[in-house]
């Protein structure tokens, strides 16, 4: 099938266009559409796959001050997206039943090794649509995105509090308290990468 130009080079620099490359592809797009540009956001991903690669190429070709970063653990998003510049973060989740094969597709991976060409040519077909459905898809429709301000509250903004009204945990004398969308709570509660918060 034909692919837009971008999603294409991304697909010859990995040797195939897979719809985990498409999704990133996607992802990346629309937050270089909402931020004017990828130069200086940063970016973390808990996806290691095609995915991700496709975002982090993007934002490396343009990337000034921008960053990504690739973390470990659970989080409530496969994507944040963080511009110091104006305090807005996006988040993105993918939807599992928007993205993937459906079950009857992903149940023929065992026979495509087996030489089962009616299995093979089931698959591929599959895969097309997805990526087709990728592309074409308002990215509303294939993941939620949430997006959201925060800032950084200077000391004496507000009263000295003692717990972080998000967590309750006893708040450290130097601790930095944040504003999340008219909600106060402490640096870990922001939910902002650590390394962002150091140099912010």
């Amino acid at each position: 099938m034909i692919v837009p130009l971008e999603l294409s080079l991304l697909g010859g620099r990995k040797g195939y266009v897979s719809p985990e490359l498409t999704l990133g592809w996607r992802i990346g797009v629309h937050a270089r559409e909402m931020f004017s540009s990828l130069a200086d956001i940063n970016v973390a991903s808990r996806l290691q796959d095609d995915c991700s690669f496709a975002f982090s190429e993007m934002v490396r070709r343009e990337a000034v001050f921008g960053d990504f970063k690739t973390v470990s653990g659970s989080r409530p998003w496969d994507f944040l997206c963080y511009q110091p510049q104006t305090g807005t973060a996006l988040a993105y989740l993918a939807s599992p039943a928007e993205t993937g094969l459906p079950q009857s597709i992903a149940k023929l991976e065992p026979h495509l090794f087996m030489g089962d060409r009616t299995a093979l040519t089931q698959y591929q077909d599959a895969i097309d649509n997805l990526i087709r459905k990728l592309v074409t898809k308002p990215l509303e429709r294939l993941c939620a995105i949430h997006e959201y301000r925060l800032r950084r509250l200077n000391s004496g903004t507000v009263r000295r509090m003692e717990h972080c009204p998000r967590c309750r945990q006893q708040l450290q004398p130097d601790v930095s308290l944040w504003d999340v969308e008219g909600a106060i709570c402490c640096s870990v509660c922001c939910g902002l990468e650590k390394s962002w918060i150091t140099y912010h």
